[in-house]
């Protein structure tokens, strides 16, 4: 691989721990800029294992030309034809423009015509790469048109989808052969340590945080997968679990004394962790309550 690729992987695996085999997996699908690509690719897994963040990061890091699209926020096929064509002609719909962007398109053979002129204007006969975010909730029809867009248009074009299921889940019988597929499986308990650990603050030392994580994980494992919703517990119950540190009643290197404390505490909130009726200020003010009268006590 060029140097430039090396140095882009290096960066995105020391920010995506846990995925260098995908990230190296990805970059080699990709190819050259102008090298002919797959026609479509198929990325899934469950939700927070760093599906997507993989692909934009890889994307963006080579420089790559690409539109992103999340099929959740377009729900029309216009804004979905719009969207790309936006993004591959650079415009973003502003004041100065009356927020027209480059067209409009509401159809499938407008979307194929223009998507066509374009990338045969293209002076750089380079890959241009549709990600499509939450595939699965992308319309049957306009499944199977991507699956066969760069077929359709006769350019080198690459879609790459996004989702949560298998693809035998998605897929009709009318659709065109299959996409390459790629899996992306979950987090062993290690590398969610070093996921996390990223935003340790910076006061904290890594002796200190790293048992704090895997208390958390303990507890919360079962009851919540999901990257995003840890990084949140996380941010929440640290602070409680640090407070004794602060105040100067348990010294920093007694994690076994601040486990004591904060152990209760977390196994109270798994039981009733999506069941609260309070907002997250005031479930963090009863957190705090719990901790105080279990410290005196």
């Amino acid at each position: 691989w060029p140097l430039h690729l090396r140095m882009a992987l290096a960066r995105l695996q020391s920010c995506l721990p846990g995925r260098e085999r995908e990230l190296s997996q990805l970059a080699a699908l990709f190819g050259a800029r102008a090298d002919p690509t797959l026609g479509a690719l198929y990325v899934f897994g469950d939700c927070g294992v760093g599906k997507t963040a993989c692909v934009r990061g890889l994307l963006r890091e080579l420089q790559l030309p690409h539109a992103y699209v999340n099929c959740i926020e377009t729900h029309g096929p216009r804004l979905l034809f719009e969207s790309i064509l936006n993004q591959q002609a650079r415009v973003v719909p502003s004041a100065a423009n009356e927020y027209t962007g480059s067209g409009r398109c509401d159809s499938i053979p407008l979307f194929l015509r223009l998507l066509k002129q374009r990338l045969q204007a293209e002076k750089e006969k380079e890959t241009f790469y549709i990600v499509l975010d939450q595939a699965e909730r992308l319309e049957g029809s306009l499944t199977s048109i991507f699956l066969r867009l760069q077929s359709l248009v006769m350019q080198n074009v690459c879609v790459i989808l996004v989702g949560c299921v298998e693809w035998s889940r998605l897929q009709r019988p009318t659709d065109p052969t299959p996409p390459y597929t790629m899996f992306f499986a979950n987090y062993d308990p290690d590398t969610l340590v070093r996921i996390l650990s990223l935003q340790r603050p910076a006061h904290v030392q890594a002796e200190v945080y790293e048992p704090f994580l895997k208390v958390v994980l303990a507890v919360f494992r079962n009851a919540c997968k999901d990257l995003g919703e840890v990084q949140h517990l996380v941010r929440l119950f640290f602070p409680l679990y640090y407070q004794p540190v602060q105040s100067g009643r348990v010294p920093a290197s007694n994690t076994a004394a601040l486990y004591r404390l904060i152990d209760p505490v977390l196994k109270r909130q798994a039981c009733k962790i999506y069941l609260r009726e309070t907002s997250t200020a005031e479930w963090l003010q009863e957190l705090q309550q719990e901790q105080q009268q279990h410290q005196q006590q």
